[in-house]
C-alpha cells in the first residue's frame, strides 16, 4: 500500500513539474517578433489582449491589417491551459470561457497538441466528430505531420511544403478525408 501510494506520490509531482515547465508560445507572420514570442507573459504584448474575468476571459487581437493568422500554446489561465489559432478572422480555441471577443469564435474543447508529431510548430483541436490542426513553419519546409490512431481513430500522416512563417489549416471530420491545405 505504501509502495503503490508513493508511486502515485511521484506520478502526480512528475505531472506537475512537466505543467509547470510548460512554454507559452505565439507564432505569427512576422519572423521578428516569433523569436521575441518564446516563454513570455501574454499580457506584455500590445498585439493580444488578454484579462481573466470572473465570467471566464477575454482574448482579443490588435493585429497589422494584412496579417491573416495569429497562434498559440501553452496560455496559462485559472481553468487551466488553452491554446489558440486565430486564422481569417476565425478565433479557434479549446476554451468555452472566452468572452467578449470581437470576431466569430469556434471551441473545440479536446486539445491534442501535445500527440501531434511535427517538424513545424502545430496545434490540434477535437470536438465530437471533428477536429482542426493548424501548421506554421518559422522556414520554409516540407511540413510533416502525424496524429496516432487513439487521437482520432485513424492513423493521420500529412506532407505538404508550407513557405516561412506560413500559416495552413487541416480540417478533419470523422467519416470524411480531411480537408488538407492548398
Amino acid at each position: 500500500m505504501i509502495k503503490s501510494a508513493s508511486i502515485m506520490l511521484v506520478v502526480f509531482l512528475c505531472h506537475v513539474a512537466a505543467l509547470s515547465q510548460t512554454v507559452e508560445k505565439v507564432m505569427t507572420p512576422d519572423d521578428s517578433l516569433n523569436s521575441v514570442f518564446n516563454d513570455f507573459n501574454i499580457t506584455t504584448t500590445k498585439l493580444i489582449r488578454f484579462e481573466e474575468i470572473s465570467e471566464g476571459m477575454i482574448l482579443d487581437f490588435r493585429l497589422p491589417s494584412d496579417w491573416t493568422f495569429i497562434a498559440g500554446k501553452n496560455l496559462r489561465t485559472k481553468s487551466g491551459r488553452v491554446d489558440f489559432a486565430f486564422y481569417n478572422g476565425v478565433l479557434y480555441s479549446n476554451s468555452k470561457d472566452t468572452k467578449y471577443v470581437s470576431f466569430k469564435s469556434q471551441v473545440y474543447p479536446e486539445l491534442f497538441t501535445d500527440q501531434i508529431q511535427s517538424n513545424v510548430f502545430a496545434i490540434g483541436f477535437k470536438k465530437a466528430d471533428q477536429a482542426a490542426i493548424f501548421v506554421v513553419a518559422q522556414e520554409t519546409a516540407q511540413a510533416t505531420i502525424k496524429v496516432d490512431r487513439a487521437v482520432l481513430g485513424r492513423q493521420l500522416c500529412f506532407d505538404f511544403p508550407l513557405a516561412k512563417n506560413e500559416c495552413k489549416l487541416i480540417r478533419i471530420m470523422k467519416n470524411y478525408p480531411p480537408y488538407l491545405p492548398r
